[in-house]
């Protein structure tokens, strides 16, 4: 089980190139703000905080792509950003009662944004390096997380 979640991880680090644009970065940190301070359900503010959470990973990757440095350190960057991830949020009283909720948004945001990043990315490949339209970049990573929030809420509302 080890070595499945290190070639995960180490899988995880070879995605340098598709690093999340700043715009669409600033608009995921927003989203994860805005549910906060609305008081949403924790399954939706860890959809955003687990999308947040691999962009910046991304962001740290690419980072140290440009600086030729051992995939190692890839697997450490991506443990560090979610250590952070889960530090910052356990001393909130509202997270510490309901964890298991919030490490279930964390964990569908990390993929569904996983899965943006890997369709934008075919998308331009598909189309000779160009964006289908304008602001693809943005919204189609910024799109799935909204119609993931919006399911997981209609989910929730159901429930």
């Amino acid at each position: 089980m080890k070595k499945f979640i290190v070639a995960c991880l180490l899988a995880l680090g070879s995605l340098t190139a598709r690093a999340a644009c700043p715009v669409c970065t600033a608009g995921i940190a927003a989203g994860v703000v805005v549910l906060e301070e609305a008081g949403v359900d924790l399954l939706l503010i860890g959809l955003w905080a687990g999308a947040f959470t691999l962009v910046m990973f991304f962001w740290t990757a690419k980072w140290l792509a440009k600086r030729k440095t051992a995939a190692i350190w890839y697997v450490v960057g991506l443990v560090a950003w979610y250590v952070m991830l889960f530090g910052i949020y356990f001393f909130s009283d509202r997270i510490k009662d309901n964890f298991d909720r919030f490490t279930l948004g964390a964990v569908i945001g990390t993929a569904v944004m996983y899965a943006a990043e890997r369709i934008n990315h075919r998308l331009i490949k598909n189309n000779g390096g160009k964006s289908r339209f304008r602001f693809q970049k943005i919204v189609v990573p910024l799109g799935a997380m909204t119609l993931t929030t919006l399911l997981g809420w209609l989910l929730l509302e159901v429930a």
